[in-house]
């Protein structure tokens, strides 16, 4: 005789530490919203960017000493953006690295904390090494997939890549919503739909 499955409606009775806060938090909910006015949120500052830097911080990006940037403040991410390679390496903001920053640090974590995200930063010069291989990359790519489309003919033209175009050739910008269409399948709002 075959095993019984486990009934998938019966309740669980082991939770993990999320789930247990989760329901902690379900159960703790009141009905408060009811007694929210719309005149009560009328406040301007409600649209203010809540991930702005902080004032020493844009200083400095604008001197183009640093380059900062937030990431979620979790072990793991840490880990990550403090072990790449250099010029993709990050640091944490703290008193040691950035003490200019003393008036915004968390007085518990020592970081500089907003929400769920922490400010890391690394050397402006390094910023743009990262910037130009990106972009070097990116252009790299671009060629490749146009080297791809070589000879493929579209629209009464055929597609060259990496030629010098002589003679009486016309250039034709490329229609950017045909080209992201081809590359991701996406149609046009409108496009493609009828209703027949």
């Amino acid at each position: 005789m075959a095993p019984k499955k486990p009934d998938e409606t019966a309740e669980r009775t082991v939770l993990t530490p999320d789930e247990a806060a989760i329901i902690t938090r379900v159960q703790a909910e009141s009905k408060d919203w009811r007694d929210v006015k719309e005149s009560d949120v009328e406040d301007f500052s409600l649209a203010d960017d809540p991930l702005a830097l902080p004032e020493a911080a844009k200083k400095m990006r604008q001197k183009k000493k640093f380059a900062f940037r937030w990431i979620e403040r979790k072990p793991e991410r840490m880990d990550v953006m403090r072990t790449k390679e250099i010029p993709f390496k990050w640091w944490v903001c703290n008193a040691v690295n950035t003490p200019f920053l003393k008036d915004s640090f968390d007085p518990v974590l020592g970081c500089v904390c907003k929400m769920d995200q922490m400010l890391v930063f690394k050397p402006y010069w390094m910023f743009v090494k990262e910037q130009d291989f990106k972009h070097r990359a990116d252009r790299e790519i671009a060629g490749d997939y146009l080297k791809g489309k070589q000879g493929e003919i579209k629209g009464g033209g055929e597609f060259v890549a990496g030629q010098e175009i002589k003679g009486g050739a016309t250039m034709y910008p490329v229609n950017a919503e045909e080209l992201v269409e081809e590359r991701t399948g996406i149609i046009s709002e409108g496009e493609g739909f009828s209703d027949d």
